[in-house]
């Protein structure tokens, strides 16, 4: 019974019935597009050539793959509705992430970068989803929505605007000191 996969119903789960199938080309002109407002021609260009040579991975550079250790209880913030918190640097995160770029599974898309340094309040924490292609729900640990953090679609062709799920050991908490009644001079 343990291992028995839950159906539940959502809206979701039933978007490949509710939509039509984008050929490769036109989705690859979607790509394109996102990463030409995003990055400029060039780089849009060079990623559009990778993906027709067969997804060429070019190598990181070294300084990108090296791991550095880190405490378990320091991805543990238990992070609650409403508390802020700030997004650690780029350099922070890449060192938690594998060669794949995720950190316990979870990948750390290109356009999170943008939120690096900033300040956010945290949604909600993540505790279960449901699996869009199976029905399944799985559960998540140490991991949130954050206010206003949302996937502009742009560099893969998609309008969805789905939220980013934060990893905690990629934030930091932070004191709100706004409603504390001091103002700016602390005093």
């Amino acid at each position: 019974m343990k291992n028995q996969s839950v159906q539940l119903p959502c809206q979701s789960l039933q978007l490949s019935n509710a939509s039509t199938h984008v050929p490769k080309a036109v989705a690859l002109l979607y790509q394109f597009q996102g990463y030409w407002r995003r990055h400029g021609f060039l780089a849009a260009s060079r990623k559009t050539c990778s993906w027709l040579l067969g997804n060429i991975r070019l190598p990181r550079h070294p300084a990108d793959t090296v791991k550095v250790p880190f405490d378990p209880a320091e991805e543990a913030l238990q992070l609650q509705p409403g508390e802020l918190v700030e997004v650690k640097s780029h350099a922070e995160i890449i060192k938690t992430l594998d060669p794949n770029g995720r950190h316990r599974g979870l990948l750390f898309m290109a356009d999170m970068a943008q939120y690096c340094g900033r300040r956010m309040k945290v949604q909600k924490p993540v505790h279960r989803l449901l699996m869009e292609d199976s029905g399944e729900v799985r559960r998540m640990r140490n991991t949130v929505l954050l206010e206003g953090s949302m996937c502009d679609g742009l560099s893969v062709g998609c309008d969805r605007s789905c939220f980013h799920f934060w990893r905690e050991i990629w934030l930091r908490r932070v004191e709100d000191h706004s409603s504390s009644g001091s103002d700016k001079n602390g005093c």
